[in-house]
């Protein structure tokens, strides 16, 4: 099963980039600064965003859509229907000559279904804004 991301929260956000942006399938035409994703506040922080999904699954994959400075997430977590979080993802943060970019992570499949994801976006070294468009859970119900 795929699914895209149904509800989402930040640690931040910029003006006219709400994380509801995040959403919903991809809906950014190419690379491009768009006000159809999410951006934080801070062009060169760290920030979090978390994504909801309507049917926990036993997953085996996330797929993280950018389409602005893409390369920036640093970690990725799912978090079960408990409320707990765990690492699946870690990585180095730095801007990907391709773009648009998806992050592809691919681990498990789980053991217990997860109900959300939690993405890191580390972009202290400069990254000037990287955009989530969408957020994809593929997994087993």
């Amino acid at each position: 099963m795929r699914q895209w991301a149904s509800s989402a929260t930040a640690s931040s956000s910029y003006a006219g980039y709400p994380p509801e942006r995040a959403t919903g399938a991809p809906d950014v035409q190419g690379c491009m600064d768009s006000q159809q994703a999410w951006a934080s506040a801070d062009p060169n922080g760290l920030e979090t965003l978390e994504l909801r999904f309507a049917t926990p699954v036993f997953a085996t994959a996330v797929n993280i859509h950018q389409n602005h400075q893409p390369g920036f997430v640093s970690q990725v977590e799912v978090q079960d229907e408990r409320g707990e979080w765990t690492k699946v993802y870690n990585g180095t943060p730095s801007l990907q000559s391709t773009c648009p970019f998806v992050v592809q992570v691919n681990f498990g499949p789980t053991t217990y279904r997860v109900s959300a994801v939690r993405l890191t976006l580390d972009q202290r070294s400069g990254a000037n804004w990287s955009e989530v468009d969408a957020v994809e859970l593929v997994g087993v119900p």
